[in-house]
């Protein structure tokens, strides 16, 4: 049996394909918070209740167990990297990685030719290929973008809440304050606060001096004044750390979150999503370069596999190996795979530049 998570049915297969199930019982919790376990045979109303008390389950456990209610943006913080989570790097179907699978196969020359390769090892394949992609290249990953508000004083956030996606972020490329210590009159240092203060020094003309005079000001006084945001994030903890505090800001909604209700100061995070594997297997540009390098560890595990004796007896002189040309294939094809990404064709040039944060070397 496996769980579809994406349909959230629980399937079971009969030989031929993948039906709907049903489970075998069903545990809930009652308003008195015992654990009541339900048969789900057809026509059957029973049950068994385990009854808090002395002797029972939860009369063992110290302290004892209470059922509260969910409160979201409180997610716990799973311990397993987010390309492993379902629902993030991995949907839970496996189709894709099995027409993967099954197409190298074929083209190593099956079911012509034997293939010495076992369904793990074609899913190592399959797996080191997403981990490469994953190291290597911006292609495996969105961006996106997330307002915080952060409430005055405090300099560390836990990004787990699920219902706004924080669960999904990889890397904070960035964080900027919606509005500026230097032009808050103008609405923040961005395009619109410039113009309006060109108008102001101007009479009403607009010129490219003005504009790039205007963002060095900028600049200029946010690094004197360590206006701007310097910040640590880390992956494992969730944790993001600025590096200086927060007074009280004037563009969020949320005014309870500071003391005597000063409302927080809102920032707008840039950020790196994970993509799924079902996601990367299924992108018109990603998708033949993981069949390669897939294509390429599996030829090397075969030639690893070949290579063991040069020849086998047989008719005529015995069958001679072909582990030296499988090698050559994998090294070669994987040598075409690192230079498509270095010539930016499978990579996410126009959203993250050069992709500095993946250069290896």
């Amino acid at each position: 049996m496996w769980f579809d998570t994406t349909v959230s049915i629980l399937k079971e297969w009969d030989g031929t394909t993948w039906l709907a199930s049903t489970l075998v019982a069903v545990p809930t919790l009652t308003s008195g918070g015992d654990l009541r376990i339900t048969s789900s045979t057809t026509g059957s109303g029973s049950y068994v209740l385990v009854v808090e008390g002395e002797g029972w389950l939860f009369g063992w456990t110290t302290p004892l167990g209470n059922a509260e209610e969910a409160v979201l943006g409180t997610d716990g913080i799973v311990p397993e990297p987010s390309y492993s989570q379902i629902g993030i790097g991995d949907d839970g179907t496996p189709d894709q990685r099995r027409e993967l699978m099954d197409s190298i196969r074929q083209q190593l020359g099956y079911p012509v030719v034997d293939v010495e390769l076992t369904k793990y090892q074609l899913d190592t394949a399959v797996t080191a290929a997403l981990e490469s992609l994953r190291k290597r290249s911006a292609a495996a990953y969105h961006r996106a973008f997330f307002f915080v508000d952060i409430p005055p004083g405090e300099q560390n956030l836990l990004l787990t809440n699920k219902t706004v996606g924080f669960n999904r972020i990889v890397n904070v490329m960035g964080a900027y304050r919606v509005t500026s210590s230097f032009l808050s009159t103008a609405f923040g240092s961005g395009v619109y606060g410039q113009i309006a203060l060109q108008h102001l020094y101007t009479m009403g003309t607009f010129d490219l001096l003005s504009f790039h005079l205007v963002s060095q000001y900028i600049e200029t006084m946010e690094m004197l004044f360590a206006s701007r945001l310097t910040f640590m994030w880390n992956e494992h903890t969730r944790q993001l750390s600025f590096f200086q505090t927060f007074g009280a800001g004037r563009n969020s909604t949320d005014t309870g979150s500071g003391a005597s209700g000063i409302p927080a100061e809102r920032v707008l995070l840039d950020c790196t999503l994970e993509r799924s594997e079902q996601e990367l297997m299924t992108d018109r540009w990603t998708k033949s370069w993981i069949e390669r390098y897939a294509s390429a560890e599996a030829r090397m595990m075969l030639a690893e596999i070949r290579g063991k004796y040069a020849s086998l007896p047989g008719a005529g002189g015995g069958v001679a190996l072909n582990a030296g040309e499988l090698r050559a294939i994998a090294d070669a094809d994987k040598e075409v795979c690192y230079q498509q990404l270095e010539d930016f064709i499978v990579n996410d040039v126009e959203n993250y530049g050069i992709g500095s944060t993946f250069v290896i070397g």
